[in-house]
């Protein structure tokens, strides 16, 4: 007869046996990203600063509600993404401190379903009042009182009946199961806007060098100044043209037929 102890264990095991992993997804979940590019108005640079974490509630064994989710976000370009379940919460919270202080220019985003979602306001509002930018925390189909995470965007996706909004939430409905909700398209849709909007922030907030100015090596040579008094001959000037604008054309020398006459070497 299977005891209470012994029937929380097994799904502790289950759900632990479930994790996602953060920073590195598959090499086939790489390429599926990388290869979204050409397709993806939002610059790779900037998905590659997003840090996507989806958290479940304890799960039916064999069943993940979120599972859906994750491979539709690689398809579009994301593939930073890790999943778990509230017994998760811990070690996420670890994760996202240390990726932040590892890289300040990484963003998150944080996916509660059902009774994860609770969990997941938790772990946003933790993160966020430690300095990690979180830019949004998404809930589906919450289970309950609807919790939001002090002064982060808060977005509720309900399927198909009334949705009970928390405090400063927006809400969104949608035709699709409770089940089926995680990879509705429309729910798809919705996350990857705000993944978008995290990845154009991310890669405006970049360092971009506007002005080269010298050299940065140390043991560089330093460059030769141009002597300014120096006038090359005008037949010289096919050198300074560019296609863009610059020098006026030589015009052609007599009998040349069009063609440009080159100085003559001794």
């Amino acid at each position: 007869m299977i005891t209470e102890r012994g029937l929380m264990a097994a799904v502790v095991a289950v759900s632990l046996g479930s994790a996602g992993c953060v920073n590195c997804s598959p090499v086939a979940c790489q390429k599926l990203s990388i290869a979204a590019g050409p397709t993806c108005d939002t610059p790779q640079t900037g998905r590659q600063k997003v840090y996507v974490y989806l958290m479940d509630g304890l799960p039916v064994p064999f069943t993940r509600g979120l599972d859906g989710l994750r491979p539709e976000l690689y398809a579009r370009g994301y593939s930073k993404v890790a999943s778990g379940t509230v017994l998760h919460s811990a070690w996420m919270a670890k994760e996202m401190k240390r990726t932040h202080a590892d890289d300040p220019n990484a963003r998150f985003v944080v996916v509660g379903y059902d009774h994860g979602a609770v969990s997941a306001a938790r772990l946003a509002s933790d993160v966020a009042g430690g300095g990690v930018p979180v830019d949004a925390l998404v809930l589906l189909d919450p289970s309950g009182k609807t919790a939001t995470a002090s002064g982060v965007r808060t977005v509720v996706i309900r399927s198909g009946h009334k949705a009970d909004q928390g405090a400063g939430a927006e809400s969104v409905v949608l035709p699709a199961t409770h089940f089926g909700l995680p990879s509705h398209e429309a729910t798809v849709a919705k996350v990857c806007e705000i993944l978008d909007e995290s990845a154009t922030r991310a890669w405006l907030e970049q360092p971009h060098p506007t002005e080269v100015v010298g050299w940065d090596y140390e043991h560089a040579p330093e460059p030769l100044a141009k002597p300014r008094d120096v006038v090359a001959p005008a037949e010289w000037g096919f050198l300074n043209e560019r296609p863009w604008g610059g020098s006026t054309p030589l015009t052609p020398a007599d009998g040349a037929e069009g063609k440009r006459r080159r100085p003559e070497t001794h």
